[in-house]
């Protein structure tokens, strides 16, 4: 029967784990401490989370999972997507000095990749041509995925991309990217029309010199919900640098499909 949190949890600085899930009754959480871990799942009358959290932190791993909380106001979903990419932005800043592998994650609903993904397309797999260079070993550091997946009530969801790059004389590299999403209790009696889910996965990798002078990639995405495949309804890709480029050096062009879209993102 829990409506609000007290507003002092701000000051628990060392609170690194909070669980409100089948909080039925849940409508707002206030300003929290940075938290590696916050899991909201099945909170129905939830609408307003405080977004961004108090008090820097140095942690490399951060999942917030917000699964059927089917009324969170377009406000807090649009700061949830921003506080999980200014988090990976903190590891990326840490990670100049020497290699850091970290992972965050956000699951809530949503039915559109957000805007600064790279490449974007409806459906379950993209293609893409690299620029020169794309792989500096220096510059290159992550890949982040993201997918919207139908609403589901499961213990566990596991998102794979199997990653497939190609040089001009034809030869290729397979990579995988893989993360697994699980839940302690599952989420029943729910349900509503609006049901897709936003997934988005921020993760380091190091990938082997001969990648570097691949010329197009081409990205296949699968999801299982406690083992069973579903649907991706659309799936988005983001090559991030740890250091500023120059614009046309980070452009990434979808191609073979009409409905596709391309951006160049930097930081």
């Amino acid at each position: 029967m829990i409506q609000t949190i007290n507003p002092t949890i701000k000051q628990a600085s060392g609170l690194k784990y909070l669980n409100t899930s089948n909080c039925k009754c849940l409508q707002s959480l206030p300003e929290l401490p940075c938290l590696p871990t916050l899991v909201a799942n099945g909170c129905p009358s939830l609408k307003t989370v405080s977004y961004p959290m108090t008090a820097p932190r140095r942690d490399l791993n951060q999942r917030h999972s917000f699964c059927a909380c089917i009324n969170l106001d377009e406000n807090t979903r649009s700061n949830m997507m921003h506080d999980a990419w200014a988090a990976w932005l903190r590891i990326v800043r840490m990670a100049t000095d020497h290699p850091l592998y970290g992972t965050v994650t956000l699951i809530c609903p949503g039915t559109e990749i957000p805007k600064w993904f790279s490449c974007e397309k409806e459906g379950s797999s993209i293609k893409t041509k690299l620029p020169q260079q794309w792989s500096d070993d220096k510059n290159f550091l992550r890949f982040a995925l993201s997918a919207v997946l139908p609403f589901y009530t499961a213990y566990s969801v596991t998102l794979q991309c199997e990653c497939n790059l190609t040089t001009n004389n034809e030869r290729s590299h397979q990579l995988t990217l893989f993360h697994s999403h699980s839940h302690k209790a599952r989420i029943d009696g729910l349900e509503d029309e609006h049901s897709d889910h936003l997934l988005m996965v921020y993760r380091s990798l190091s990938l082997p010199d001969t990648v570097k002078w691949s010329t197009e990639v081409f990205f296949d995405f699968s999801a299982k919900l406690d083992g069973q495949f579903v649907e991706v309804k659309s799936c988005g890709v983001l090559f991030l640098y740890a250091q500023g480029q120059d614009h046309d050096s980070l452009k990434f062009e979808v191609i073979d499909t009409e409905q596709a879209t391309w951006n160049w993102n930097f930081q």
